[in-house]
């Protein structure tokens, strides 16, 4: 999976990564995500779960994003991006008692209006899978997002490959 990771950030447009050396910025990254959740969700007593692929590339990417030109170009973001891009998401599209109540992380985008989607919600049938939302999300109750990858490695292997054309 590292090879993966190492082949993206070869072929990302952005060169400013910071690989992270401590890895207290993802367990921090981890307990804002699950806090954010915990309030959203008011009574849940759930773990936030990262998959091993997803925290690996969190620690090779570090601080910065990844820009993958293509068709579609892709963005892939670092840990405070995704949270920014969680809680907003979640704040226009959660409803309480009505939206789906599992912890998706937003961690990327392409193209107009489409969102990458990773659920870590270890109680999920979906977790660890990646999702796309065009102009929706997990929590929208008008339309849902389609799973088009397994698993967060098989989605790197995916842009790899894509890129590699």
């Amino acid at each position: 999976m590292i090879e993966t990771v190492k082949k993206i950030r070869g072929r990302s447009g952005n060169v400013d990564f910071a690989p992270v050396q401590d890895l207290s910025a993802v367990t921090q990254f981890q307990a804002q995500i699950q806090a954010h959740f915990s309030d959203l969700f008011a009574s849940s007593a759930r773990t936030i779960a990262l998959p091993n692929a997803f925290v690996g590339f969190l620690q090779y990417f570090g601080e910065g994003y990844a820009y993958l030109s293509g068709a579609p170009n892709v963005f892939l973001w670092d840990w405070k991006d995704i949270i920014r891009e969680t809680e907003m998401i979640t704040a226009a599209d959660y409803i309480e008692g009505k939206s789906a109540r599992e912890e998706w992380l937003v961690i990327g985008e392409h193209s107009d209006k489409h969102w990458y989607y990773l659920c870590c919600d270890a109680t999920s049938p979906s977790f660890g899978c990646v999702a796309d939302g065009e102009d929706t999300s997990p929590w929208n109750l008008h339309s849902a997002v389609d799973i088009y990858f397994k698993s967060f490695s098989e989605f790197l292997e995916f842009l790899c490959n894509r890129n590699e054309e």
